[in-house]
């Protein structure tokens, strides 16, 4: 994953910044589709999915707040609900029940939203 855009992604989440959260999010997507292409050449990038995926769910929890509903959109939501908390509470990130299949991505993004979290309130 390019470190430019996670800290560019730590950056407006420390400012709250929803407008450069937005233009970031369409980055991440992106970053997102050539790492699946690769995935399609028969590379590994489960762990790379995984972060990038955490910084779609940081960003999303700017823009969105508190919310939950079922399936992956649910499980993203709340997702990004359990990283507004923790970082309201400099804590770590609880992964949502997810979809059948999809628990260790959940689990790895999570891990990756915590140290997310660290680094934001290590800046307060």
């Amino acid at each position: 994953m390019d470190n430019k855009l996670r800290g560019a992604v730590l950056e407006a989440l420390a400012r709250g910044d929803v407008e450069a959260a937005r233009r970031l999010l369409a980055d991440v997507h992106r970053e997102k589709a050539y790492l699946l292409g690769d995935h399609y050449l028969g590379r590994d990038v489960a762990d790379g999915a995984a972060r990038l995926h955490a910084l779609h769910i940081a960003l999303i929890s700017l823009l969105y707040g508190e919310a939950e509903a079922g399936g992956v959109t649910g499980a993203d939501l709340a997702l990004a609900s359990s990283f507004a908390r923790a970082r309201a509470t400099c804590g770590p990130v609880e992964p949502p029940t997810a979809p059948e299949g999809l628990a260790d991505l959940y689990r790895a993004a999570a891990q990756e939203l915590s140290r997310l979290v660290e680094e934001l309130c290590s800046r307060s």
